[in-house]
């Protein structure tokens, strides 16, 4: 039981520690890391569609892209004329960038769940 406590601990005092990174920092990293060519360019214009979007978000972090955030940008993409499908594909891109950090993964799971 001590033990559990002290991991408890290690673990939140690492996690104090641990610098945030933006969630633009992230996402090129993720752009640079792919090879292929088609998947690299629907990156690059998901990317070109938040920064219309949301003009401050090169000092954003990932927890405040919160499910209000993303349905403003859906409405924002619907009423510029995006389809479905293509609104789809960046969310698509948002939410495999937001599943390398899973409690970002979590909470949309209990979001999307508690909205069935």
């Amino acid at each position: 039981m001590v033990e559990n406590v002290l991991l408890c601990k290690c673990n939140k005092a690492h996690e104090e520690e641990s610098p945030k990174e933006s969630f633009i920092k992230v996402f090129l990293h993720l752009i640079e890391s792919k090879t292929n060519r088609s998947y690299r360019e629907s990156l690059n214009h998901t990317l070109s569609r938040i920064r219309l979007y949301d003009k401050d978000i090169d000092h954003r972090e990932f927890e405040e892209l919160n499910v209000w955030w993303l349905y403003e940008f859906d409405d924002s993409l619907a009423r510029k004329g995006s389809l479905q499908n293509t609104r789809a594909i960046h969310f698509r891109n948002i939410i495999y960038l937001a599943s390398l950090d899973t409690s970002v993964v979590d909470k949309a799971n209990s979001l999307i769940l508690s909205s069935l």
